[in-house]
C-alpha cells in the first residue's frame, strides 16, 4: 500500500472508520441506549462531515509515531498534549502513540465545527514523535478538506529521522 494510492475520499472513510472504533471501544462504559445513539449519529457518513467546517488529515505508513500539530491565529497548538483549542479546534484522531495499538495506515486528524474557525493563518506542522521503523525518511500526507471547497488540498513529504529537527512546518492556511 502506498501513500499515492490514496485519495481523500478514501481517507475520509477511514477516518469514519477509525472514530467509529473509538466509539465502540469506550462503548462499554456507556449505558446502551446512550451508546445506540452514539454509534448511529457516527455511522452517518452525512452527518461525519455536514458540520465541519475544516479537516486536516496526517496519514503517513510505518509505524511510527507522527504527530500533527496546528498553531492557531490565537497563538494556541492543538496537538496530543492539548486536545481542544479555545476556539474550537479539536484533535480526533491521534494514531500510533502506543505501541500495543498500532496502524498499518496511521492517520491523525484536526477539524472544527461550522462556525468555530476564526479569521488568520494557521500553521500546520508534522512532528516524528517517536521512531519505530527504520526508515531514514518516512513519507506523510496531509489533506485538508474545507467547508464549500469540492476539492481537498493535498501536501506530500516526508521527515528525515536522521535530522536533528524531526518537526517540520508543512503549510500555512490562511481564513
Amino acid at each position: 500500500m502506498t501513500t499515492d494510492n490514496r485519495t481523500p475520499e478514501n481517507q475520509l472513510k477511514l477516518i469514519a472508520e477509525r472514530i467509529n472504533e473509538k466509539v465502540r471501544n469506550y462503548s462499554s462504559m456507556i449505558p446502551t441506549p446512550i451508546t445506540e445513539l452514539i454509534e448511529n449519529i457516527h455511522d452517518s457518513s452525512e452527518t461525519f462531515d455536514s458540520n465541519t467546517q475544516m479537516r486536516v488529515a496526517l496519514s503517513w505508513e510505518s509505524e511510527d509515531d507522527l504527530d500533527l500539530h496546528i498553531l492557531d491565529p490565537k497563538g494556541e497548538t492543538i496537538f496530543y498534549l492539548n486536545r481542544n483549542s479555545e476556539i474550537g479546534g479539536k484533535l480526533d484522531l491521534d494514531a500510533n502513540s502506543h505501541a500495543e495499538h498500532l496502524h498499518d495506515y496511521p492517520i491523525e486528524t484536526i477539524s472544527w465545527k461550522n462556525g468555530s474557525l476564526v479569521k488568520g493563518e494557521y500553521s500546520i506542522i508534522v512532528d516524528l514523535y517517536k521512531k519505530r521503523s527504520n526508515l531514514e525518511k518516512i513519507p506523510y500526507q496531509i489533506t485538508i478538506w474545507k467547508s464549500g471547497n469540492e476539492t481537498p488540498v493535498v501536501t506530500k513529504g516526508f521527515i528525515d529521522s536522521n535530522s536533528d529537527s524531526r518537526r517540520q512546518e508543512v503549510s500555512k492556511e490562511s481564513f
